[in-house]
């Protein structure tokens, strides 16, 4: 089973995908990646790792395919369909190590194993409000820029008091971090590693 990590945001053009596909270059073994648009207007469900139309120039699949995701998926759906299409997606993702994936409303349905909040200022979708109070680390749109161009791995914030010492190790990895270093942040912002094996932070 693949660790997924979910990727959400504030409002669409946030920066999601740039904040996803720097995650799926950071990640180790196969990554894939599932971009997700849920909408009303979507009748029909589409999943599709088609490279014909996911590696089309200037679609998020695309830059999530450029930054070495295998399968890049592209979900769309409506939400009464998105439990649907989420189980097919999952399918044609099948066998990763890791699985990324862009959007807020899948929140409630995949339970990530870390879930990431892109904060932006602008007027918030509905979807927002929920998929904050789901999502382990924050990021917001200076951060973002400071890791996207190499200034700083460590550009977020912790969401609660506690992490478990498994989801840390699963930081590190995504933000492409030492152990010792995403440790030493939690100590310096008062999270608490719970379920930690000795010697690991």
């Amino acid at each position: 089973m693949s660790e997924a990590i979910v990727v959400a945001g504030a409002r669409s053009n946030a920066g999601k995908t740039s904040l996803a596909s720097w995650i799926v270059g950071n990640l180790p073994g196969r990554v894939a990646a599932i971009k997700t648009s849920i909408s009303e207007g979507h009748e029909d469900i589409q999943v599709t790792a088609d490279p014909a139309v996911t590696h089309k120039t200037g679609k998020d699949t695309q830059q999530l395919a450029a930054a070495g995701a295998t399968p890049a998926v592209l979900l769309r759906a409506s939400p009464a369909d998105l439990e649907e299409a989420l189980g097919e997606a999952l399918s044609e993702s099948a066998g990763a190590d890791y699985l990324v994936v862009e959007g807020n409303r899948v929140l409630p349905h995949l339970h990530p194993e870390l879930a990431i909040f892109l904060d932006a200022p602008g007027e918030e979708k509905p979807s927002a409000a929920e998929a904050r109070d789901f999502c382990h680390l924050t990021v917001n749109g200076e951060q973002l820029r400071r890791l996207v161009e190499g200034e700083d791995n460590l550009a977020f914030s912790v969401a609660g008091a506690s992490m478990s010492c498994r989801r840390a190790h699963l930081v590190a990895r995504a933000f492409g971090a030492a152990s010792r270093a995403v440790g030493d942040k939690f100590t310096a912002e008062g999270v608490k590693l719970r379920e930690c094996q000795l010697g690991c932070f």
